[in-house]
């Protein structure tokens, strides 16, 4: 079960839960207007209310998109990778404090330590439903615990538990 959703979701006419871009309400009826019911997953069954999509959330800048080559020889990260504004402004406030980066390179170091967090944390078993989840550590100190949680794009989405 999705820890910030732990507990019995009561499955009683007109309640509504939000669940990262989807809002969900437990009913038997369709959308009168759409029609639209959630079809599998964890929300199997229910209405839904209102989308806010990863194309809008990356327009809107909640979350930056992280995938694409590490290096010149290095690998891929996958089609698809996101990281919240909480992740990607940790790693900038750090980048800033840097003597060795220029302000002009702040958000590319910034996107590479998203990258390699993201390749580092790929490597942690999942658990049921695909979270995976470590500590972030920075020159020796702790970021705190950081999730990959998959994303509607088949990869994943890099966040702090309080991003979420």
């Amino acid at each position: 079960m999705v820890p910030a959703l732990s507990g019995a979701l009561e499955r009683a006419s007109g309640s509504a839960v939000r669940y990262g871009g989807l809002t969900v309400s437990a009913t038997d009826n369709a959308d009168p207007m759409t029609g639209r019911i959630v079809q599998s997953g964890l929300w199997e069954g229910f209405e839904v209310i209102s989308e806010y999509g990863d194309h809008q959330a990356v327009e809107d800048g909640v979350l930056i998109d992280i995938s694409g080559r590490l290096n010149p020889n290095g690998e891929d990260i996958v089609s698809g990778a996101r990281a919240t504004v909480g992740i990607f402004s940790a790693f900038c406030e750090l980048a800033r404090k840097r003597a060795d980066v220029t302000a002009d390179e702040v958000d590319d170091v910034s996107r590479l330590a998203c990258q390699l967090l993201y390749r580092a944390v790929m490597r942690k078993p999942a658990d049921a439903d695909g979270w995976r989840k470590t500590e972030a550590r920075s020159d020796g100190e702790s970021m705190g615990e950081v999730w990959l949680v998959p994303n509607e794009n088949g990869a994943g989405t890099l966040m702090f538990p309080s991003d979420y």
